[in-house]
């Protein structure tokens, strides 16, 4: 899912207003994806040009590069940096996860928030994560295999209730 992008402003709908101040427009804003499977794929999320979206209760299976994307592909001063985002309650799996999240520059990975999610993957541990995950981070689950089943599920009983369908 692409949450923003990189419109040309003529395609852009509504029209930009002639009087649009610096940074008060976003090609997205206060986007929910909620429940949704995410197999394979580069990437699940990129959240570009965004503002104040939130990722819930989703599940990621292998992604081939990264889970997530913050990026700001607009440069037209009218537009604010890709900011805001709210991870929570997602189970993120991969066969092996070296960046978690991409950060592209002119994004604010600062004003993102992650809470209380899954992370498994070989040569994932709690300090890589720390270390990838930009902005607020609270109660990430990490090196927690949730043994999901064939219906992407969690079924190990730490990890129940997060994912799609939990």
């Amino acid at each position: 899912v692409n949450l923003g992008g990189s419109t040309g402003l003529e395609f852009f709908r509504p029209p930009l207003p002639p009087g649009a101040h610096e940074g008060e427009w976003w090609e997205a804003a206060r986007v929910s994806i909620e429940g949704c499977v995410f197999v394979e794929g580069e990437c699940a999320v990129a959240i570009v040009g965004a503002s104040d979206a939130r990722i819930s209760r989703c599940t990621i299976v292998r992604p081939r590069r990264w889970p997530f994307r913050l990026l700001q592909e607009t440069t037209d001063a009218r537009f604010g940096a890709s900011r805001g985002a709210t991870v929570e309650g997602c189970v993120i799996v991969a066969d092996s996860l070296r960046t978690p999240v991409n950060v592209g520059a002119g994004s604010d990975p600062a004003a993102f928030q992650w809470e209380a999610n899954v992370w498994w993957g070989r040569g994932l541990d709690a300090a890589t994560l720390a270390r990838s995950l930009p902005g607020d981070v609270r109660g990430e689950r990490v090196a927690l295999d949730p043994a999901l089943d064939d219906d992407r599920r969690p079924t190990h009983p730490d990890a129940r209730g997060f994912g799609a369908g939990g």
